[in-house]
């Protein structure tokens, strides 16, 4: 189980291992280039003797505890992991504590919060492949779980394969985490880390999901069809949203449709101030003006190239205007996009300059397929010509051979 602290230092670095137990100072750059984390330690098994080695080596540790910054734990263990945080409550405050990330690959059993009200500068949550532990009540103590301050929170389930079921949150968990952390304004969800399936057969009683403060939201179900997405948008309010990402995996079809429930009710929109939208994969051919309208002021938007498409076809149809026009988008971002996808972008942004409207800035996010590099530099030229192009991750090597 590997133990990284980081903190207010980036003088030395600390390494305890099972065969070295001393101390020992590493130059300033490679401490920077690990992110200033400062001690690590690494047991093989998980007998007694194992056990006291991690006695041990915390205890050499424990001094620089008041400085820590940033706690990463990568496990394989459980005792181990209940056991270094049990310790970390017995040791001096963590003042200057602001990031825990716990990563558990098949660990069976919840994330064990207990650092008390040791970590009142504790703002960013992480936790991968494990269930958050049960609340004792609708709500979590904050003073048994230093969460009152916390203001990013990241959970993450890689895959939902048989086996994979002992990682996901009981949705009181999840409520009881969230309604105790007031200050919450960033939620990232990777996978499928919260089994709603009691709350989506009594959806009629279900209260909804309120975090005030909530400015980003990220959702990567990791999966076409995501078992509890749906709900989850259903319940949640977010008044203050501002980024809203939904990414699928790039396999074809798209992703589950979710454009209905962006409104509350139609044509309501239910984030009405996100200013930041990035969408892969997600759109349909059918729902693309659905999505446009949900985000009434987005000024900057990221779309994969199958969700571009969607938006550039045919943009003068049945005399219709075309959604999300560029009067109140100031940048959009095509990533990856295909041939296809910039001869219709070229044409939508004629269309719209002869109309009189703004047009956006826009910026071609690579990678580029090599094969796709002659005709992609012919219509980038193209389109620079309308308006100011950017280019991002893109290989200007392979462009200009």
């Amino acid at each position: 189980m590997p133990l990284g602290c980081g903190t207010a230092s980036v003088s030395e670095q600390r390494f305890l291992s099972p065969c070295y137990r001393s101390t020992f100072l590493a130059p300033r750059t490679f401490l920077l280039q690990l992110n200033s984390v400062n001690a690590k330690t690494a047991w093989p098994g998980a007998d007694k003797r194992s056990m006291a080695h991690l006695g041990s080596a915390l205890d050499a540790i424990w001094p620089s505890v008041p400085r820590w910054r940033r706690i990463v734990v990568l496990h394989r263990s459980y005792p181990y992991f209940t056991h270094v945080f049990r310790e970390l409550r017995k040791a001096a405050p963590l003042k200057m504590l602001q990031s825990i990330s716990m990563r558990s690959p098949g660990v069976c059993g919840p994330c064990p919060l207990l650092l008390g009200d040791s970590a009142p500068a504790l703002e960013s949550l992480e936790v991968e492949d494990m269930p958050l532990p049960p609340p004792v009540t609708q709500t979590f103590d904050a003073a048994r779980y230093s969460v009152a301050g916390l203001t990013t929170l990241r959970l993450r389930v890689r895959g939902m394969q048989v086996g994979s079921s002992h990682a996901a949150t009981d949705p009181s968990a999840f409520r009881a985490l969230v309604g105790s952390a007031p200050m919450l304004s960033t939620l990232e969800i990777y996978g499928q880390p919260i089994n709603f399936g009691q709350e989506r057969v009594n959806e009629e009683d279900i209260l909804p999901l309120e975090i005030p403060r909530l400015r980003t939201l990220v959702l990567h179900p990791g999966t076409q069809h995501p078992r509890d997405l749906r709900h989850f948008i259903s319940v949640i309010k977010a008044p203050t949203l501002r980024h809203f990402e939904l990414v699928y995996p790039d396999n074809a079809p798209p992703g589950q449709d979710v454009s209905d429930l962006l409104f509350d009710p139609f044509p309501l929109a239910r984030f009405p101030c996100v200013e930041t939208v990035r969408l892969h994969n997600a759109v349909h051919t059918d729902t693309i003006a659905a999505f446009m309208d949900a985000f009434p002021v987005a000024a900057r938007i990221k779309l994969g190239s199958p969700d571009a498409d969607c938006l550039f076809e045919d943009p003068t149809s049945n005399g219709t205007r075309n959604p999300w026009t560029p009067s109140h988008v100031q940048h959009l971002t095509v990533i990856c996009p295909l041939h296809n996808t910039l001869l219709q972008m070229y044409e939508w942004l004629l269309s719209a300059a002869s109309r009189g409207l703004r047009l956006p800035i826009i910026t071609l996010e690579g990678p580029i397929r090599a094969i796709d590099c002659p005709e992609f530099l012919t219509q980038s030229s193209k389109i620079a010509s309308c308006t100011e192009v950017r280019l991002c991750g893109v290989d200007l090597s392979m462009l200009k051979g």
